[in-house]
């Protein structure tokens, strides 16, 4: 595949925002499991994860060195995305009867 810059970082930043959707939802999920279910769970995640970060961020990254994101650039990268959805949530729920 090949991409743009501003196409590698799109993918960048969205690779970084779905790890965080999936930390999210394993954290949600440990509390309705029971504590010998956690491993597994855990290990699911953790495959999802990797395959997420190879595909997004590694690809991006691998085409455009300096995109290497540090702590910061995934921080802006997550606040961006939950900006988006809130305010796409906004508009549906304010259209709403």
């Amino acid at each position: 595949m090949e991409l743009t810059r501003d196409a590698a970082r799109a993918l960048r930043d969205g690779g970084i925002d779905a790890l965080g959707a999936l930390d999210s939802a394993l954290a949600n999920m440990l509390v309705h499991l029971p504590e010998e279910a956690h491993l597994d769970v855990r290990r699911v995640v953790g495959h999802l994860r990797d395959n997420v970060l190879l595909e997004t961020v590694r690809k991006a990254v691998s085409a455009y060195p300096e995109l290497e994101a540090d702590r910061e650039v995934w921080a802006e990268a997550i606040l961006q995305r939950l900006e988006a959805r809130l305010l796409l949530w906004h508009q549906h729920n304010d259209k709403a009867p």
